[in-house]
């Protein structure tokens, strides 16, 4: 007899994501930095929990996917390397469907914090301003680095916000809304 469901591996790998997302919100609120020894065990755990549940290459594809994403977006400079394999990790331990969604629900979570207390900060003139030299240096292929950030905007670790994201969008896809 098979112990492991689908369900059960199912439940598994949300419990996984769970506290992955949760130790990781944490660490990176703390020290800015997202630490390896959480974030390659767990990408090693969503495959294997793929595995488990006849689902291997799916979920291989899924990590590979939020990798190479995650990938795009740090040279970018939009993510830090923490941020990155943090995305590859919530990848297969939840789906491509909670990973992406958690990501744009996390951008979203990033912009209600940081844009009125920026905005405070800095006048909404020179708000504008910074915000459209930095879209269009992005858009230009630009890559953002500390050095390149105004004085005055403090860096804000963008983990909290994705694994925020990341448990929303997993509770939303579990309920079925959406």
């Amino acid at each position: 007899m098979n112990v492991l469901t689908v369900s059960t591996v199912s439940f598994a790998g949300a419990l996984a994501a769970a506290a992955v997302a949760a130790v990781a919100a944490v660490w990176d609120a703390r020290t800015m930095t997202i630490p390896n020894w959480l974030t390659y065990p767990a990408m090693l755990l969503g495959l294997l929990l793929g595995a488990a549940s006849g689902r291997a290459v799916p979920a291989a594809e899924t990590l590979g996917v939020c990798f190479f994403a995650g990938f795009f977006l740090w040279t970018l400079g939009v993510f830090a390397e923490g941020d990155a394999k943090l995305f590859a990790a919530l990848g297969p331990l939840g789906g491509a469907d909670a990973a992406f969604l958690g990501l744009a629900l996390g951008c979203g979570l990033l912009l209600a914090a940081v844009v009125p207390m920026r905005v405070r900060r800095a006048g909404l003139r020179r708000w504008l301003a910074e915000e459209k030299k930095a879209l269009f240096f992005i858009l230009l292929g630009g890559r953002l680095r500390q050095e390149d950030v105004p004085s005055g905007f403090d860096p804000v670790p963008f983990g909290p916000f994705l694994c925020a994201g990341f448990v929303a969008a997993s509770v939303l896809l579990g309920l079925g809304v959406v």
